[in-house]
């Protein structure tokens, strides 16, 4: 959403970004882009925070821990992994399948809630062998 608001048009990098991620073609590469607008943003802001303890981040993706890490300076000390059932996430994606910016994020042009869910359920065996990687390198402990 932050690429593609009426808000983000204002901003050439953001406006540029917005524009990949109507063309499904460019999508992936628009998602790179932003993440890196993102980790920037988050590491500028916690490294001009004095006193900041932290920085507490939700949907992260494995591959982009690394990135933020180099970003930031600092690792991760605790990573959170929550789970619900098939059900439960097509319920969730249901209820929110008329919000505002979903059509300009490409959300509604090629998948159901259920196609959704079964893309992420294919990619998560993936994911969650490079999670358990990186914590491992990290050093931190998996329970």
């Amino acid at each position: 959403r932050l690429a593609t608001s009426d808000q983000a048009r204002l901003s050439p990098l953001l406006a540029s970004i917005g524009r990949q991620l109507a063309d499904r073609r460019r999508r992936k590469a628009a998602h790179r882009r932003l993440v890196g607008v993102v980790t920037a943003v988050l590491a500028d802001g916690l490294q001009g925070s004095k006193g900041a303890a932290g920085l507490i981040t939700d949907n992260l993706r494995p591959r982009d821990l690394e990135a933020l890490a180099e970003a930031t300076g600092c690792r991760s000390c605790c990573l959170l992994r929550l789970s619900c059932s098939k059900d439960m996430m097509l319920e969730r994606l249901r209820s929110r399948e008329d919000r505002e910016g979903d059509q300009r994020l490409g959300l509604l042009d090629s998948r159901d809630a259920s196609g959704r869910v079964e893309d992420y359920l294919q990619r998560l065996p993936e994911e969650l062998q490079q999670l358990t990687a990186y914590v491992q390198a990290s050093g931190m402990n998996l329970s």
